[in-house]
């Protein structure tokens, strides 16, 4: 089997190496020292993009260069063997390459002494795998096989599954259009909301500890914002990494594989054979399960015989890779046949779908679809005025769109202003009603604030009466 990637496991193999020795000599944050490095002496890493969207890059790159002079330096590594691999700035690199093959004087002129480089000093493997994305505003990545490549790039040199769902979210969305669920979004934005209250309440508690001198409480209060902030970071980390679960798995899979997997998703991506490949030689079409069980192949390969690699698969991955060609072979003649059918959404993806809906009527189809239950007699109802829509479209299709469609959209109109009235009136209704409440609320006040400056009419009267009566008592006694 052909492969265009023979020389990744080696380049891998020189990195993880590279960052091994210099993190184990120094735990410090990444520095970086700006130095000018023969060109030389400078290797690429593995570079995440499409080969042929590389190439067009580079050329423009080339032509940039060539006319303006490099305009930002390279990121790299000093290796063991005193050379500097390339982390970030690959296109750069390569228009450069492109400089000194057609214009040898310009390139003596720009890089003579050197390319400007700011060389890493005592990176993570962390902080290497972000500069190895190379994913910049000005180019950023755009295909899903350059998201493989940088999930390989994440597990070469160690990251967990994790690790990958977490450093790679955003591109599974922009990229894969791998979003995550609004269930699960709206977990995430509980956890923050969660975190910003806790905040909010220790710096109340630090205003206050401030205000009275007492340092222990301020220094326990900013103790607690780091703590909940770490640990919010943690829970919506826990949260990412379950969403993304099933796509990351499929990821490791891929990183697992010999490299002819990545050529075939490499071919289907751009439907061009990648070099080194004949026609009929990769499948037109694979799919997740079949990465799965080629993957376990090639494990189980390596583990009988050590001496089994990615450029050079063993038996067993060669027999699940010949039950791959012949679904594919199998699905590309049903395709030719007409005999494929769509595959269905899930109901997840089927309620996404809705807040781009205006339709009613769709949004009721889609939810019956998803196995909601919806109103059965709302939905015939709004059936049949689809029904009758279609059939005057059907028999006179200029009538519809000239003279239907106007006189609907004036009825919307009117129906719009109507209700806008409506609105308002409501509204004026509810603040007279306010009003009238707030008066007849405030009533009782004002006779209690009357009885208490003096006495009913009532309750004098009858002190008159009592008073007399009492006085009549006496007299005839």
């Amino acid at each position: 089997m052909g492969n265009t990637t023979d020389k990744t496991s080696v380049v891998n193999a020189e990195i993880a190496a590279a960052v091994d020795q210099q993190v184990a000599t120094s735990q410090q944050q990444v520095r970086f020292e700006h130095m000018l490095v023969p060109f030389d002496l400078l290797d690429p890493g593995d570079n995440v993009r499409l080969p042929d969207v590389g190439d067009v890059n580079a050329r423009s790159m080339a032509d940039s260069i060539e006319a303006e002079a490099l305009k930002h330096p390279l990121t790299v590594m000093r290796t063991a063997t005193g050379r500097f691999l390339i982390a970030c700035g690959h296109i750069r690199h390569s228009g450069i390459g492109i400089v000194k093959d057609r214009n040898a004087s310009r390139f003596s002129e720009l890089f003579g002494e050197g390319v400007p480089c700011s060389v890493m000093i005592n990176p993570t493997i962390e902080q290497y795998r972000n500069l190895l994305l190379d994913h910049g505003e000005e180019h950023p990545l755009t295909s899903e096989w350059e998201l493989y490549k940088s999930a390989i790039a994440f597990f070469a040199n160690g990251a967990t599954e994790r690790d990958v769902a977490i450093g790679l979210n955003t591109l599974m969305t922009t990229v894969a259009g791998n979003a995550i669920t609004a269930d699960r979004k709206s977990k995430i934005a509980a956890h923050n909301k969660a975190k910003d209250d806790d905040i909010a309440g220790f710096e109340a508690a630090i205003k206050v500890a401030t205000a009275k001198g007492d340092t222990k409480a301020v220094q326990d209060a900013e103790a607690g914002i780091r703590y909940i902030t770490r640990k919010t970071v943690d829970l919506v980390n826990d949260e990412i990494a379950e969403a993304r679960r099933g796509y990351v798995q499929m990821l490791h899979n891929i990183a697992r594989s010999p490299h002819v997997v990545m050529d075939a998703l490499l071919y289907r991506e751009t439907g061009n054979l990648p070099n080194g490949y004949e026609e009929g030689s990769l499948p037109t079409s694979i799919t997740t399960g079949s990465i799965k069980t080629l993957a376990k192949a090639h494990m189980s390969d390596i583990k009988d015989d050590d001496n089994w690699n990615a450029g050079r698969p063993g038996p067993k991955f060669r027999k699940a890779w010949l039950k791959v060609m012949a679904q594919s072979d199998k699905k590309a003649k049903a395709t030719a046949d007409g005999e494929n059918r769509p595959k269905a959404m899930s109901a997840t993806a089927l309620l996404d779908t809705l807040p781009t809906l205006a339709s009613e009527s769709q949004k009721l189809a889609v939810r019956a679809a998803a196995g909601q239950d919806v109103d059965g007699d709302r939905r015939k109802e709004l059936d049949k005025v689809a029904y009758v829509a279609e059939i005057l479209f059907d028999h006179d299709s200029e009538f519809w769109t000239g003279t239907c469609i106007p006189r609907f959209e004036e009825c919307m109109k009117a129906i719009k202003k109507a209700d806008e009235v409506v609105d308002v009136d409501e509204a004026e209704a509810e603040a007279e009603a306010e009003e009238t409440e707030l008066v007849v609320n405030a009533a009782p006040t004002v006779e209690l604030e009357q009885a208490a400056g003096e006495e009913a009419p009532e309750a004098k009267d009858k002190d008159k009466v009592e008073a007399k009566d009492k006085k009549s008592r006496k007299s005839s006694k």
